[in-house]
């Protein structure tokens, strides 16, 4: 329920589809024939009866036997029960390389909890009194202020939210500090990924957060005047940083380096280890990913610009292409998987952190949140993973990874 809005963007951007057309794709069945349908319980069956079929033959499309494709199925969390239910972060979570061989544990639980609780709160709302969302964010662990202080709040300091929960008689009134909690629990859930993310694949090395390595930033043509003036700073209507300050009177292309952007960068820095078995002295460039990977780089440039979407598909095509030096090799055989834990977090930002204006065509970020410690819990959750007996390495990080 809560989550509903952030999860359908994200699975839009992931799948390369609007709603609509996810819709068609998972059902068979058009959206006007599926609310047609979902009016009675026969007709909700007959979608749901769709929606299995239609997910175990495109795992037979993909060589899966009947035998197979019932065991995998029987994997991902939204089709693991009696019958289908909807488990939207749990499935992201078994999408992870690994998450099937009992990597990403940490992940998995914290996923099952919010799609527990997104469940609970949906059956309750407009059912029973609002008392009852109360009552189950006090079962489930979350009647905390530090689950409901703002980007610009300290959990220490009372949030308005935190106050407005406990203020509301009515669904919507708890709707807005409901929003903030989600928020919060977003960050939370990709913090956990983050992590494990990081033990899957960097555990050798020192510990720092990887998805931070796709966070938004100011471009280096920016220079930030410091406290005594010192510093040049380009003649241009700078973007806003961490939500504060005037908005910009015209976004300018290019001051603002995207996720997106990011994402392009360190996939090309990382195919380049698999290329070269070792790592590059620096960030290749934009021309060496297209050179890899059979794209074009000027397209490559306006995925990194927003002005292009980037679906999981084109993403896995473009990795599998570049991660191999063997042309004879087909795509879809490379070396390694396409890091889809970092791509989603790629997507998962693009929407928490970077503003843009609706009020225009225009796909130019003007303002973006800075990731910071109170707002992104990475080191909590790398300490529970380290309780939970985790090995956490001690190599030094890649220099070319910062």
């Amino acid at each position: 329920m809560i989550f509903n809005v952030f999860l359908n963007k994200l699975l839009q951007k992931i799948s390369g589809k609007r709603e609509g057309g996810i819709v068609t794709a998972v059902t068979g069945y058009s959206p006007r024939a599926v609310k047609r349908l979902e009016e009675n319980e026969g007709g909700v069956a007959t979608v749901l009866r769709a929606i299995l079929e239609r997910k175990r033959a495109s795992l037979m499309k993909e060589g899966a036997s009947l035998d197979e494709a019932s065991v995998i199925m029987a994997q991902i969390p939204s089709f693991a029960g009696d019958m289908l239910t909807p488990r939207p972060f749990g499935d992201l979570a078994f999408l992870s390389p690994g998450a099937t061989q009992g990597h990403y544990s940490q992940t998995r639980s914290v996923a099952r909890r919010l799609d527990d609780l997104s469940e609970r709160l949906a059956a309750v709302r407009g059912h029973e009194p609002v008392d009852a969302a109360r009552q189950i964010l006090e079962a489930e662990g979350f009647l905390s202020p530090l689950w409901f202080a703002d980007t610009n709040e300290s959990s220490d300091s009372d949030p308005a939210a935190w106050r407005a929960l406990f203020a509301a008689r009515t669904w919507e009134e708890i709707d807005a500090p409901l929003r903030i909690f989600a928020c919060r629990a977003l960050f939370d859930w990709l913090a956990c990924w983050d992590v494990d993310f990081y033990l899957s694949n960097f555990g050798r090395y020192t510990p720092r957060s990887v998805f931070s390595l796709v966070t938004p930033q100011l471009s280096p043509r920016v220079q930030v005047t410091d406290a005594d003036g010192q510093g040049q700073q380009e003649n241009v209507d700078k973007p806003t940083v961490s939500g504060g300050g005037p908005r910009p009177r015209k976004a300018r292309r290019g001051l603002i380096v995207t996720p997106s952007s990011r994402l392009l960068e360190v996939s090309a820095t990382l195919l380049a280890k698999l290329r070269l078995r070792k790592w590059p002295v620096s960030t290749p460039k934009l021309a060496d990913l297209a050179l890899w990977s059979g794209e074009d780089a000027g397209w490559l440039a306006k995925v990194g610009a927003g002005e292009r979407p980037l679906p999981f598909s084109k993403f896995e095509q473009l990795w599998d292409t570049a991660a191999t030096t063997d042309v004879m090799t087909a795509a879809g055989y490379g070396a390694v998987s396409a890091p889809f834990p970092l791509y989603a977090a790629t997507q998962a930002f693009e929407l928490l952190l970077v503003r843009r204006r609706n009020a225009t065509r225009s796909v130019v970020p003007d303002s973006f949140i800075i990731l910071g410690e109170d707002l992104y819990p990475w080191e909590a959750r790398l300490e529970a993973a380290r309780a939970g007996g985790a090995a956490i390495g001690s190599e030094p990080w890649p220099t070319v990874l910062g």
